[in-house]
């Protein structure tokens, strides 16, 4: 039921008929940017093109939109800005579609926002070097954790909890 509400909520939506009326599409579209000695990559869950303007969807669920929230997704929004830059856009929006409210929440970036967004990212990387990784409150989480590559190397919570485990494990759980 919750899925088919996300699916609803998105296929009745005015970001849904941007995307219908795009050129080309593209889901979960890999991409990586030079951060300075740190290559970051990863994949945008739709991206829109319609000329050389971006539109890049990324899809929230889970327990709704908060400002919190969204100042701690400020930096992925960059980052997907820069990437889109990068490949040639003009103009590059990030919607964050918040399901299954659909609320919106987005920035749009200009071509001659890309040198300081890239800028940005390569001392966000530089400041985790220096600083270290933030350890995220409550420690080891399989949702935000699972397969997180910097799990155990950047950052220090590097053994998840087990039901029935005994004893702390390493990130203090």
């Amino acid at each position: 039921a919750e899925v088919r509400a996300c699916v609803d909520a998105f296929a009745t939506s005015e970001t849904a008929a941007r995307v219908a009326a795009a050129e080309r599409v593209h889901r979960e579209q890999p991409f990586s940017l030079d951060a300075g000695a740190t290559r970051l990559a990863g994949a945008v869950d739709l991206i829109a093109w319609t000329g050389d303007s971006a539109l890049i969807v990324d899809y929230k669920t889970g327990a709704g939109r908060s400002e919190e929230k969204l100042e701690g997704y400020e930096l992925q929004s960059r980052c997907y800005a820069a990437a889109a830059l990068e490949a040639g856009a003009r103009e590059a929006t990030v919607r964050f579609v918040w399901l299954p409210s659909g609320e919106v929440d987005e920035r749009t970036f200009a071509a001659a926002d890309r040198d300081g967004l890239l800028g940005e990212l390569r001392e966000a990387v530089a400041a985790l070097g220096r600083d270290g990784f933030p350890v995220r409150e409550g420690g080891y989480d399989p949702k935000v954790c699972g397969g997180c590559p910097v799990l155990g190397g950047m950052c220090p919570v590097d053994e998840p909890r087990r039901p029935g485990r005994r004893g702390p494990s390493r990130d203090g759980g």
